[in-house]
């Protein structure tokens, strides 16, 4: 069987934007007054260190992180779900308000994958920046985040292949710093974040017809073997 083009949150796909969100420009960027505050209200109410919400229990190496993360620093880090705590004792659906809450009271998320295949970076990742937190980052290779993410927005986890307690001293330093806090936020002046499917499809739509408008006569695409596409570089972590 062969087919013809791929829907994907691949880059090489031939629809590929906004799979799972999107950085989208302000309208109107905010001010430096109305960030300024805005980044003081967020780094004063944020008491806690770092949250993880995780359902998949079969990627045992981002469970080994979490648990040695957590013994490695004096900040607060909570993960919830069946993997981590007595579930389901803080179960809380997504986009719920229970989530919100919870998502209100951390500066960190664990943004971390359940495989490092070739640009699989899920609602995970978006997440947390729609949220207001700093996502913590675990998957594919940093490039692939690099090119979806503003500059300076997240922190890469195997930027720390070795010592998981330079990252804690690191999220120690930027949680008690308004300053260091403030670098990570900085795009917020003139970028927002899409998550809604609703708003999202939309776009997928537009790249669509684009690309059958630019479809030049007499070019064929065809993948023999989607399996193959869709697990390159992959590996449960």
């Amino acid at each position: 069987m062969h087919f013809n083009w791929t829907i994907s949150y691949k880059f090489n796909s031939e629809i590929s934007i906004a799979t799972y969100g999107l950085f989208s420009k302000r309208t109107n960027p905010l001010s430096d007054n109305e960030y300024q505050q805005w980044i003081e209200d967020e780094f004063t109410k944020r008491t806690s260190g770092a949250l993880w919400f995780v359902s998949n229990c079969y990627a045992k190496k981002r469970l080994e992180i979490f648990n040695k993360l957590k013994s490695s620093t004096n900040l607060l880090i909570e993960g919830y779900g069946r993997c981590v705590d007595y579930y389901p004792l803080h179960f809380c659906r997504s986009y719920s308000q229970c989530e919100s809450d919870y998502m209100s009271k951390f500066k960190f998320y664990l943004s971390f994958e359940s495989n490092t295949c070739q640009d699989y970076i899920t609602e995970k990742f978006y997440k947390a920046f729609y949220y207001g937190l700093i996502p913590i980052v675990y998957g594919p290779e940093k490039a692939n985040y690099e090119r979806l993410a503003p500059k300076n927005s997240f922190i890469y986890l195997n930027d720390y292949p070795n010592d998981l307690r330079k990252l804690a001293q690191d999220l120690e330093n930027i949680h008690s710093n308004l300053t260091l806090f403030s670098s990570f936020h900085q795009w917020r002046q003139t970028f927002e974040v899409i998550l809604d499917g609703h708003a999202l499809e939309p776009i997928r739509m537009c790249e669509l017809c684009q690309r059958l408008v630019d479809l030049r006569q007499g070019t064929r695409i065809y993948y023999k073997n989607l399996r193959e596409f869709y697990n390159e570089k992959c590996s449960s972590i």
